[in-house]
């Protein structure tokens, strides 16, 4: 989906549901696709503790239902799209708390909206527990997450 000069063509909804089935991943942000590489087990990995850990303690809380957006797990070939496409798309719609998780450097960037904006992440590293700010009373053990 490329136009004259490099730039990328903004997709429809419509247009999205009619890629391909070819077995390939497929990500549209703000309008653009972009093939995405198949997670890699570690990333599933890292993913899923972190998802056993927010349901248990929203489910033993009986606080609502968990919903894994935005949370983003990066790899080399996301890193960029990540951290700066994605956040500024999610800067612009209003999101209160967005994660960028990196298994290899294993840390957590969250970035939280103040006055309609992210000023610029908050880093976290193995050793530490990162306080859930739209969760109150939840402290994620990164060494539980990154195993």
């Amino acid at each position: 989906m490329t136009e004259a000069a490099g730039r990328k063509k903004k997709v429809s909804y419509l247009e999205y549901l009619s890629l391909p089935d070819d077995g390939k991943r497929y990500e549209v942000i703000d309008g653009e696709v972009y093939m995405t590489p198949a997670p890699t087990t570690g990333h599933q990995d890292v993913l899923g503790r972190l998802w056993d850990i927010v349901f248990h303690f929203v489910s033993d809380q009986k606080i609502g239902r968990v919903f894994f957006a935005p949370v983003d797990v990066v790899s080399p070939t996301t890193a960029l799209r990540d951290r700066v496409e994605k956040r500024v798309l999610y800067e612009r719609y209003g999101v209160k708390e967005y994660w960028v998780v990196d298994p290899e450097a294993k840390q957590v960037e969250v970035w939280v909206l103040e006055r309609g904006e992210y000023p610029g992440p908050k880093v976290y590293g193995f050793e530490d527990g990162v306080p859930v700010r739209t969760i109150p009373g939840l402290a994620i053990p990164l060494k539980q997450v990154f195993g």
